[in-house]
């Protein structure tokens, strides 16, 4: 699949994951006005000093071993799939921002595989952006639920802001997911991984991260974090 396709797969499949001001919004200038918003693609959220930034926000993949009836990424869902490699990403964000059409990343995904394989890939992306490439921009990652504690401190370590999804429903039991995947709720996860790792990045708002780019927690060098 060539890239571009999948860029439209993953940034339209990002396009619920509401943590920036225009996520959620696709709408046109009707005849004689100005101005427009798209759903996917490049967001818009606020830095701390009042600016607006405009963040690729994309999927790292939007296949998911999860059946969430709440979730347009859930197997069950006949949409089409498509899946970055890490490196890819991360050369494609530098290539936005080397056009200066973005100021930053939103990074998130559906469990492909498990969700420490899926986190895995995650850290990857952005070590290969803060150590590789030394891009020192904005980023906002979602802690993938399920997955190491441990790996998600990695992941905050690298990440600007993260945030927690809603997590495993009725503790990963019931018709939300198939049968042999458990694990513990996201939010205690999430919130224990920061505790242990006090370094790592601020956490956002709510379950489903509704925040700006306002006040995030950055390690003092993120950057030679694992």
């Amino acid at each position: 699949m060539e890239i571009m396709e999948k860029l439209r797969i993953l940034s339209d499949a990002a396009k619920y994951d509401a943590a920036c001001t225009s996520s959620g919004v696709d709408k046109k200038a009707g005849r004689g006005g100005m101005g427009s918003a798209s759903a996917a693609g490049i967001c818009h959220s606020f830095a701390g000093d009042g600016r607006c930034i405009s963040l690729l926000k994309v999927l790292l993949t939007n296949a998911c071993v999860y059946n969430c009836a709440y979730c347009v990424n859930r197997c069950s869902n006949d949409v089409p799939r498509a899946a970055f490699a890490s490196r890819e990403l991360a050369e494609l964000t530098m290539q936005f921002y080397r056009r200066n059409y973005i100021e930053g990343l939103f990074l998130s995904s559906g469990v492909a595989g498990s969700p420490d394989a899926t986190c895995e890939r995650m850290i990857e992306v952005l070590r290969i952006l803060r150590q590789e490439y030394h891009f020192a921009g904005y980023i906002h990652a979602k802690a993938i639920p399920g997955a190491d504690p441990v790996l998600i401190s990695r992941l905050g370590f690298l990440a600007d802001r993260l945030y927690p999804c809603q997590g495993h429903p009725r503790g990963g039991s019931g018709p939300y997911f198939p049968a042999g995947i458990s694990g513990r709720p996201a939010q205690c996860q999430y919130r224990a991984a920061l505790r242990a790792e006090p370094g790592a990045a601020g956490p956002g708002q709510d379950e489903k991260g509704d925040t700006g780019a306002h006040g995030l927690h950055r390690p003092a060098d993120h950057r030679q974090q694992p």
